[in-house]
C-alpha cells in the first residue's frame, strides 16, 4: 500500500501498479492504459488474409498461421479460413505436414486450435494450471475448441462453421512445428498442444517465454489491468510457463510467412520424410 502514497485518481496508481507488475517477474502481465488501448486497441488483427497454405514438393502440407485476436463472428470467420486452407491442401493428400507458428505473437488461441484442429488431431490437448494445481483441460472435438474445468463443466470457445473437417488419411499424420522467439502467448499455446502428440516434433528456436494464461480486469477509467492467472501444460502433464525449447534447434535467416524453404523448414521436411507415411516420397 505504501507505494500508493498520496494517489487519489486511479491514474494516479498506474506507477504502483507498473512496479507491482515488473515485481511479479512473469513478463506477462502488463497494465494498459486508455490512451494505450486508444494507440493499440489490444488487437493483432483478422490474421485471415496471412494465413499461407501450400504444398511442398515432394508432396508435404505446410501451413502457416498467423496471430490474431479477434472475437465472435471474427473468431469463426478466422477458424474457418484456417480449416478451409488445411482442407483444400489436403485435397493434394499430403504424406505430412509442416505447420508454422513462427510469427505467431498470440492472441485468442481457441480459433487457431478449431482451425488446425484436423491436423492436431481429436481429443485433449494441454492445460491450463493454477498456482493451486487446478487444471482447465483444453480439448478439440469435432471443429469445437475449449476448455473443461475441474467441476467437469465445459466450455466451446471457438468452432467452425459448418460440417467439420476430418483428413482424408485413416492414420495419424506426422507433423513438424516450427517456432521461435516470435511466438508467443496464445502462439506458444499451440506449440504446446503439439507437443506430446505422436508422430510430432518441434523445429527452430525457443520461443518468447509467455508460455502463460492472462486474464483481463477493466479499471474505472478504462484501463484495463493483464494479470497472469495460470501456466500452460501440455497432454503429457509437463507445465511449462517458460520459453519452449524445440526438439532439433535450427536458425533461419527470416520470418516472413511465405518463405517455406529456409533452414528450418528444411530441416522439418528432412525429418518428415523419415516417417512411414512419407516412405518413398523422397525426390
Amino acid at each position: 500500500m505504501s507505494r500508493l502514497g498520496d494517489a487519489q485518481t486511479t491514474s494516479d496508481t498506474y506507477p504502483a501498479l507498473r512496479q507491482t507488475i515488473v515485481a511479479l517477474g512473469d513478463h506477462h502481465s502488463q497494465l494498459v492504459t486508455p490512451s494505450g488501448i486508444s494507440q493499440q486497441g489490444l488487437p493483432i488483427g483478422t490474421g485471415i488474409a496471412a494465413i499461407n497454405a501450400e504444398l511442398l514438393p515432394p508432396g508435404i502440407g505446410y501451413v502457416y498461421i498467423p496471430g490474431f485476436n479477434g472475437q465472435g463472428a471474427e473468431s469463426t470467420a478466422f477458424a474457418d479460413a484456417l480449416r478451409n486452407a488445411v482442407e483444400e491442401l489436403d485435397s493434394d493428400e499430403p504424406c505430412g505436414w509442416v505447420v508454422d507458428l513462427r510469427q505467431n505473437i498470440g492472441g485468442n488461441m481457441w480459433p487457431m486450435v478449431a482451425g488446425i484442429g484436423p491436423v492436431l488431431g481429436e481429443g485433449d490437448l494441454g492445460a491450463f494450471v493454477t498456482p493451486d494445481s487446478a487444471r482447465s483441460i483444453w480439448f478439440y472435438s469435432e471443429g469445437a475448441a475449449g476448455q473443461r474445468l475441474a467441476s467437469g463443466h465445459t466450455s466451446v470457445l471457438a468452432s467452425v462453421s459448418g460440417t467439420p473437417y476430418t483428413l482424408a488419411a485413416s492414420e495419424l499424420p506426422p507433423v513438424a512445428v516450427l517456432y521461435g522467439p516470435y511466438t508467443a502467448s496464445s502462439g506458444e499455446a499451440v506449440a504446446v498442444a503439439f507437443r506430446g502428440r505422436p508422430l510430432s516434433r518441434s523445429f527452430g528456436e525457443p520461443t518468447a517465454g509467455l508460455s502463460t494464461a492472462n486474464s483481463s480486469y477493466s479499471l474505472s477509467d478504462g484501463a484495463v489491468l493483464v494479470l497472469t492467472v495460470a501456466t500452460d501444460a501440455d497432454r503429457t502433464g509437463q507445465i511449462y510457463g517458460a520459453e519452449l525449447q524445440p526438439d532439433q534447434r535450427v536458425s533461419w535467416t527470416t520470418i516472413e510467412p511465405k518463405s517455406v524453404y529456409d533452414s528450418a523448414s528444411a530441416k522439418a521436411r528432412d525429418w518428415l520424410l523419415t516417417q512411414a507415411a512419407c516412405e518413398g516420397m523422397a525426390e
